[in-house]
């Protein structure tokens, strides 16, 4: 019989697989902290797969103490300037995927660039990665920034496969309402070879948008596309959500949030259970002037970020 309840269990836990979704704020002060306060965080979810928004790579390190010369680049060429890189190694046992979005000429330092994307980790072996840049309407003041959506595909432990679509859409609606379409048609590319797909990311956009109405109700954009169902909202879906009084999954802004920003959806020919969603960093952490990390600093309380995590537990049933 103990035999028998062990296989059950591995078997649950090979249908079961977690993942998380954070837009880290960049390199905004006080990085090093904040990073303290991700990663403890990520590390008590221990997720399978983690999808990133907002990650940089910077030459300047204007977020440290150290200034930029040609002497210190020569003594440590290459150091901490991968956001990315400071995250993993905190973080071992996963693959991971960076890709830039935008690049940004740093004048005042030599000419050297900076960098801002999308990442992706995962436990799983990833089978495939790519990424679509999505369109910019130069006129469009409030479309300044490139946007692109990435993609792994990945061998879950019950030999699932799972895709992973990872976003930051821009700050205009109407180029939301444009790109949405692009990733659409961009998920519609791998439908037919992967048996779940889940896009995840800072939407720009809350859960009354023309955008999310898009991908969750049968419209006419999706007809004859019966391949795999409408996506789901999977805060919506979940069958419980916690920490308790946080049922409206608000995740922006972190010291007084209004707006349920980021969001998780999935679509499946499977039977998908979100067995629990929830929200991440929304209790900021005190660093005491004490503290052996940090001396000679004031009493702070800090978030990991100016928006809250979202970790969502499925379940293959």
């Amino acid at each position: 019989n103990n035999n028998n309840n062990n296989n059950n269990n591995n078997n649950n836990n090979n249908n079961r697989f977690k993942i998380l979704s954070y837009n880290i704020w960049n390199y905004n002060s006080p990085w090093i902290k904040r990073l303290e306060i991700l990663t403890e965080q990520i590390q008590l979810e221990n997720p399978d797969i983690i999808a990133l928004q907002e990650v940089r790579y910077d030459t300047s390190k204007k977020w440290t103490s150290q200034i930029w010369t040609p002497q210190s680049e020569a003594a440590n060429p290459f150091q901490n300037r991968f956001q990315i890189n400071q995250i993993v190694k905190k973080l071992p046992g996963y693959y991971y995927y960076y890709e830039p979005a935008m690049i940004e000429l740093e004048i005042n330092q030599g000419g050297f660039h900076q960098d801002e994307g999308l990442a992706i980790l995962s436990k799983f072996p990833v089978l495939n990665a790519t990424t679509i840049r999505l369109t910019r309407d130069f006129d469009d003041i409030e479309d300044a920034h490139q946007r692109i959506c990435q993609s792994i595909i990945v061998k879950a432990n019950n030999g699932k496969k799972i895709q992973i679509l990872n976003t930051h859409l821009s700050l205009s609606e109407n180029a939301r309402q444009r790109t949405i379409e692009e990733i659409w048609q961009f998920v519609k590319q791998y439908q037919n070879e992967v048996d779940v797909q889940i896009l995840v990311g800072d939407f720009n956009s809350d859960a009354n948008s023309k955008i999310l109405t898009y991908l969750t109700q049968n419209n006419n954009h999706n007809q004859n596309d019966n391949n795999l169902p409408d996506f789901k909202d999977a805060w919506i879906e979940s069958i419980s959500k916690k920490p308790e009084n946080h049922l409206n999954g608000f995740t922006f802004i972190c010291n007084e949030p209004t707006k349920r920003i980021d969001f998780g959806l999935y679509r499946s020919s499977l039977n998908l259970i979100v067995e629990s969603a929830q929200l991440l960093g929304t209790k900021a952490k005190l660093f005491k002037k004490s503290d052996h990390h940090f001396p000679n600093e004031v009493n702070e309380y800090l978030f990991a970020s100016d928006h809250f995590g979202l970790s969502f537990d499925f379940l293959f049933n």
